[in-house]
């Protein structure tokens, strides 16, 4: 049993009195309340946007680390005529496995990550 301060008088109560004895302030109200606040900030808010965006840095941070060593550096060339992509358009691994997502090239991944965190923002 602990004693809390009364949001009216600030005289110590005890936790589990449902009023205060020097002014007569409903603390039992004042608990649910609380609770049901608690429980309405269990959505997903911010935390999960954040667990989301962690996600996505840590797939590409794994796909930094993970570069393809058997690609030559000839097939990483690119000719004068075609004008290269931008970093965050092209990428194709939206609903791809993992299997499929370790093998695929890092300009894809860097892409479908740019859409993954594009989508979190526009929402």
């Amino acid at each position: 049993m602990a004693l809390t301060n009364c949001p009216e008088c600030k005289n110590e109560v005890s936790s589990i009195a449902e009023a205060c004895p020097k002014c007569g302030y409903p603390l039992k109200k004042e608990r649910e309340k609380e609770e049901e606040k608690k429980k309405t900030n269990l959505g997903c808010g911010t935390g999960c946007l954040m667990v989301i965006l962690i996600v996505v840095i840590g797939f590409i941070f794994v796909s930094i680390l993970d570069t393809d060593s058997g690609s030559s550096s000839s097939s990483r060339r690119r000719t004068s005529t075609s004008p290269a992509p931008k970093w965050y358009e092209g990428g194709s691994l939206h609903n791809a496995s993992m299997r499929e997502w370790s093998q695929a090239d890092y300009r894809n991944k860097l892409a479908t990550a740019a859409d993954f965190v594009m989508v979190l923002f526009k929402n």
